[in-house]
């Protein structure tokens, strides 16, 4: 709906309207100190193909790099030549997002007797001069010419109004202000020139007062505003000869002395969690002077007071200041603003300078939250075994497991952009308050289809068996049922892992215990298919039991599995982390660090570019339960050791997620203790050595708030995102991070 609104406008209405109208891109020439030419700018209008990019504006993360671009001013936009002469413009630019090439600037097909030579204004310039010629026999009255600027695929236009006057006639015109629109706080310097003969007198009318009458050139006047109320005049100058008046076109000069003030800022002052991304945005009460802007006075400034290089866009009204950093901000840095220097203030077009408002400063973390605390039920309702991937659409998808305080379910929730956004209600596939759907599974198709996998107890408690939905059209449809389980025996299959290989085909390991012994079940689900079919996995015969799975897909078809596996040697029995590729052929030898460590667990794998797999788990030796993480790489002929990770510093390491970055470096999470809470740990193995991807993790702090088993995944962009469940007190909630990078 479009309002329209009708009245009349109070005289400080008019006045700030007025001022509105001088907010243009400002390239002024100065008759005072305290006067202020502004350009004469039409509005912009739409150009196709502008090389704009689709969102310009400043977000949390600000994505790519604005294109470069420029803004045309022509000044004056309006005045008067006599027949057979000509007039001088000043045509000026103002660069935006870099831009530094050359613009030809010229007349758009002018009327017959009308002639421009073009000009160049070459990239270390900003500022040439258009001078148009009216020949003799050009017709008398009002002309509106195009000026056109051109840069390759870039074109801006913008209109000027001549009057041709008749040979015969006197011709006034203005050489200052030469602005159509003008700003002043304090003095103005007038004067006009008289062509095609003598004038008896001219008269310098403000409205319908006389400022003052010359009989005789030079005429030339120093107008003191100081005593004028702030608001707008319009002067005329009017030339008289033998009982005839010829004006000028009129001038309007703007009386301004307020000065201009910060009404915005993003990022807000003292804020925390800015994106390395950010673009800083700034605005300003009033239009301020594009000359008064420069990198020489305006920027961004780090640790240590080291300039940060940005490229600085001021908006075509003088409104809005955007400044982008050339590179990504550094991680854990201060950053404050600078607007302006004693030596080089900011100023609004009238040179009044910009108020400061004190410091403005911002920090850059390591990390980024992504939304609050995650959690589906109010109240003591721990959320926890969180996993995550991410889907070909580059947003991530979590699932976790909560009680909503009866029985635990499974939610799905997906990533926005800015906020987690749940996938249907509760998920559980068996009435009873007693059936706990629990440690739930996650892969994403190649149709960004989210599949779900859990564990759940049947209604009579007997087994507990593997239950599977897939997200379509808006809500879950059920998976074939997986294989039944023998009630008498106790059977379960739990903890699952999921993956989906490049032909479509769904995966699913996990624990199997039959009552008697802890095996492994294994079976796929291909596309199209109607019933799980079982795998048939071959394990080395010198295993005779394991457990905990970790699942990865490379290509077409190849699946790649890793476990712990209790090992015999004959002489004595260790525990080590078995890969195995499609279901049966060994990668290699068990991997562990050494034979006489007890508790190797928690494997997690991930797959290079070239097929081969890397391994992370956790291992703690004989004789204390404070394991150190660990990362084994194949690399197509035998395991190589990285270092590990963890050091003396975290005690406790455990459940490590293990990723390789799209740079093919791999990225490790876990869960370790340090002094005085859990915490997340994350590092990236890169120039042979694990680097710490900022501090330790923890979204809430105190010694109650411990942090569990992280899940890894990598944003469009490469980013690590990292998710966890964190308790407080008697309950957990799910936290996601990003990397700010």
């Amino acid at each position: 709906m479009v309002g329209v609104w009708t009245g009349t406008l109070s005289a400080q209405q008019t006045f700030m309207t007025n001022r509105l109208r001088l907010s243009v891109p400002l390239f002024a020439v100065f008759l005072l100190s305290a006067c202020i030419d502004v350009p004469d700018v039409a509005g912009p209008e739409d150009i196709p193909d502008a090389g704009q990019p689709p969102d310009a504006g400043g977000t949390s993360d600000g994505g790519e790099q604005p294109a470069g671009d420029f803004e045309l001013t022509v000044m004056p936009t309006e005045d008067s030549i006599l027949q057979g002469g000509s007039r001088s413009f000043q045509v000026s630019l103002v660069r935006k997002n870099g831009f530094n090439g050359s613009v030809s600037v010229m007349l758009v097909s002018p009327p017959g007797g009308i002639t421009a030579p073009s000009v160049t204004i070459p990239g270390a310039s900003t500022v040439s001069s258009l001078s148009i010629s009216v020949s003799e026999q050009v017709a008398p009255g009002p002309v509106t010419l195009t000026v056109r600027g051109i840069s390759g695929a870039l074109h801006r236009d913008r209109n000027v109004s001549l009057t041709i006057v008749p040979l015969g006639d006197l011709a006034v015109s203005w050489v200052a202000p030469s602005a159509s629109y003008s700003a002043t706080n304090g003095g103005l310097s007038v004067e006009v020139a008289v062509q095609g003969g003598q004038a008896e007198k001219v008269e310098l009318m403000k409205g319908d007062t006389v400022l003052t009458t010359w009989t005789a050139s030079p005429y030339t006047y120093s107008w003191d505003t100081t005593a004028e109320a702030e608001g707008e005049y319009t002067l005329v100058a009017k030339a008289t000869r033998a009982g005839s008046t010829f004006p000028s076109v009129a001038r309007t000069v703007v009386v301004d002395r307020t000065a201009p003030s910060i009404v915005g800022r993003q990022p807000a002052h003292g804020a925390t969690q800015v994106s390395a991304r950010t673009r800083v945005e700034v605005g300003f009460s009033e239009a301020v002077k594009a000359a008064t802007v420069s990198t020489s006075n305006v920027g961004l400034i780090g640790d240590g007071g080291v300039p940060i290089p940005v490229i600085l866009d001021l908006s075509a009204d003088g409104r809005t200041l955007m400044l982008t950093p050339v590179a990504s901000l550094a991680a854990s840095t201060a950053v404050s603003v600078r607007l302006g220097t004693a030596e080089q203030p900011i100023t609004d077009e009238a040179g009044n300078v910009l108020t400061s408002e004190g410091v403005w400063s911002f920090a850059v973390p390591f990390w980024l939250p992504m939304g609050g605390a995650i959690s589906a039920s109010p109240g003591n309702t721990p959320a926890e075994n969180v996993v995550m991937k991410v889907g070909t659409d580059g947003m991530p998808v979590i699932a976790w497991s909560e009680s909503d305080g009866t029985t635990k379910n499974i939610y799905v929730s997906k990533w926005d952009g800015n906020t987690w956004q749940a996938l249907g209600d509760a998920l559980s596939a068996n009435s009873g308050a007693a059936t706990h759907a629990d440690r739930p599974a996650l892969a994403i198709d190649g149709a960004n289809i989210p599949i779900v996998i859990w564990e759940e107890f049947s209604p009579d408690g007997r087994t507990i068996n593997f239950h599977g939905r897939r997200w379509l059209n808006a809500s879950w449809q059920p998976l074939p049922t997986f294989p039944s389980l023998i009630a008498e025996q106790r059977e379960a299959r739990t903890k699952a892992s999921a993956a989906i290989d490049g032909n479509g085909t769904l995966y699913v390991y996990g624990d199997f215990y039959t009552g008697i012994s802890n095996n492994l079940t294994s079976m796929h689900f291909p596309p199209n298919g109607s019933t799980w079919i079982e795998s048939n996995t071959s394990f080395p015969t010198e295993e005779f039991q394991r457990w905990s799975t970790s699942l990865s897909t490379y290509g077409a078809n190849t699946l790649f599995a890793a476990y712990t596996s209790i090992l015999s040697t004959g002489t004595f029995e260790y525990r080590g982390i078995t890969v195995i590729k499609n279901h049966r052929t060994p990668i290699g030898g068990p991997v562990l660090s050494d034979t006489s460590s007890h508790g190797t667990n928690d494997p997690s794998i991930a797959i290079d570019g070239a097929g081969n797999p890397y391994v992370a788990w956790s291992e703690a030796p004989r004789g204390t339960t404070s394991g150190n993480i660990h990362v084994a790489h194949h690399d197509g002929n035998s395991w190589k050791f990285l270092a590990p990770q963890s050091n003396d510093a975290q005690s406790s390491n455990e459940t490590p997620a293990l990723g390789i970055d799209p740079q093919g470096r791999p990225v490790v999470a876990w869960s370790g203790f340090v002094q005085p809470e859990r915490a997340i740990f994350v590092k990236r193995w890169e120039n042979e050595q694990w680097s710490s991807l900022g501090p330790a993790l923890s979204a809430r702090t105190g010694s109650s708030t411990s942090s569990f088993k992280p899940a890894l995944a990598f944003d469009a962009e490469g980013a690590p995102l990292v998710a966890w469940h964190e308790f407080t007190g008697a309950t957990s909630d799910i936290f996601a991070y990003k990397l700010n990078q």
